[in-house]
């Protein structure tokens, strides 16, 4: 998904809009930190999106990295899964 509304289904539905993405290198690790829609309300997130940031760390432009982010509904628990070493991308 794009940023500030820019894809057609974001707009369609804000709860899909990120709003910004900040990495940042620290003395202990990665920090990594996305932002959502604020004006969504309590029900921010969508029960059904699946975020997945795919990074790059040997400056090849093949992702190394994948973080895959869902939310259920309202007040349910966040699922936040990682991997690590994901060989050539699947086409």
């Amino acid at each position: 998904m794009s940023r500030h509304l820019d894809s057609p289904l974001a707009r369609q539905d804000p709860r899909l809009d990120i709003s910004d993405v900040y990495l940042s290198r620290g003395t202990g690790g990665t920090t990594f930190v996305i932002n959502v829609n604020p004006l969504s309300g309590a029900g921010a997130c969508h029960p059904e999106g699946v975020y997945e940031f795919k990074m790059d760390t040997e400056g090849d432009a093949v992702e190394d990295i994948m973080f895959r982010v869902t939310f259920g509904e309202h007040g349910a628990p966040r699922t936040v899964g990682g991997l690590g070493g994901l060989g050539p991308p699947k086409r």
